[in-house]
């Protein structure tokens, strides 16, 4: 039997009403829509107050210019379009990186890719290439934690969902990479590390990104 408009307004769950522009599709799915600029934006959450909490965000974001495209539509971008967006917006004191390492992402076979396609072997056929092409290991590792560095900011920021098949627990670094490296951070050594680069008069107060790498990097090993 079909039911009537009304009963279609109403929470199933607490039996009150919906709130508008939220529809119920079944237990622990409640759908929220809301169509700007001529884009429709949709979403499904676990509860109607979750669903009418982001209906609210969107209406706040869309009123001062600050929403992004959908997600369907966010998930359809390339690798190459997030690479120059983060050089463009994050990379601006990162002469290094953004002239010597990011024009190498943007000619990889990983930029023509979708963000939402991608797999490990992707990532492999990446590091692969770059080793045979005689790069030196410590290349190789600092441009795949560039990868998985960007994913990990776009996740975070930029509401993509994106899984990261560049961060070291899911592609293998070269081994040799870190021989360098004598030792390891001891007790109170971080917390020390992360005083000094938030220090708004130090060496690092023209990159606002450095505390987060740090504490992404430690987390990397």
């Amino acid at each position: 039997m079909t039911k009537s408009p009304k009963e279609t307004l109403k929470d199933p769950v607490t039996g009150k009403p919906l709130p508008k522009g939220v529809w119920y599709r079944g237990p622990g799915q409640y759908q929220a829509r809301k169509m700007v600029n001529g884009k429709r934006h949709r979403e499904t959450f676990a509860s109607a107050s979750l669903a009418r909490r982001w209906l609210q965000d969107v209406r706040a974001k869309a009123h001062v210019g600050q929403l992004e495209p959908p997600a369907r539509k966010r998930n359809q971008i390339t690798f190459g379009e997030l690479f120059e967006r983060f050089g463009r917006e994050r990379m601006t004191e990162r002469d290094a990186d953004r002239m010597g390492h990011l024009p190498a992402l943007l000619g990889s076979s990983i930029a023509s890719l979708k963000i939402d396609k991608w797999t490990n072997g992707d990532v492999r056929d990446f590091r692969d290439a770059m080793l045979a092409a005689g790069l030196a290991k410590g290349t190789v590792v600092k441009r795949l934690n560039m990868i998985a560095a960007i994913v990990e900011y776009a996740n975070s920021e930029w509401d993509t969902t994106i899984l990261n098949h560049a961060s070291a627990k899911r592609t293998k670094r070269p081994e040799g990479a870190d021989r360098k490296r004598n030792r390891r951070l001891r007790d109170g050594e971080e917390a020390e590390l992360l005083r000094a680069a938030s220090r708004s008069d130090g060496v690092f107060r023209h990159y606002p990104d450095v505390v987060w790498l740090i504490r992404w990097s430690i987390e990397q090993g």
